[in-house]
């Protein structure tokens, strides 16, 4: 609800409108939003780049519509452990030790900032418009994260 409240509005048509919501039981009410859904649209390469740019914009406004916030100081390490666990029966031997590998590398590179973030942005939650312009639903992880948390 909250980033309907402060961080949707500012993208004006491209995200539905907060119409309703309830703060204890937590329905939300949101306008509807013209257009066809993304995910399984079969677009031509150029239209397909040219969505792709323009989605990516819709993001970066969406990452920058509220100060970023300082990374967190946990390291990640955890949860490479839960996602190595879980992938281990479709991982060569070497890959196994590489990825701890890779990750004890770059566990000095500062963490990025946290900034505003969509959560769950994949063509599901798009729609284009008949000008094919997308349109973005579906906010209900949005939180503040890494930016790459939005990557399509």
């Amino acid at each position: 609800m909250a980033a309907y409240r402060t961080w949707v509005p500012a993208r004006g048509p491209s995200a539905p409108r907060l119409v309703v919501a309830h703060t204890t039981a937590q329905p939300v009410v949101v306008s509807a939003l013209t257009g066809r859904p993304l995910h399984g649209m079969a677009l031509a390469p150029a239209t397909e780049a040219r969505v792709r740019h323009a989605l990516g914009r819709l993001a970066r406004t969406l990452h920058t519509s509220a100060p970023e916030q300082p990374a967190g100081t946990g390291s990640p390490a955890g949860k490479l452990q839960r996602h190595l666990k879980a992938a281990r029966p479709h991982l060569a031997a070497y890959e196994e030790e590489l990825i701890p590998a890779l990750a004890r590398t770059y566990a000095d590179l500062p963490q990025p900032a946290l900034v505003p973030t969509h959560g769950d942005l994949q063509d599901r939650n798009v729609s284009l418009t008949d000008a094919g312009e997308p349109r973005l639903f579906d906010f209900e992880r949005a939180g503040f994260a890494p930016a790459t948390r939005d990557m399509v």
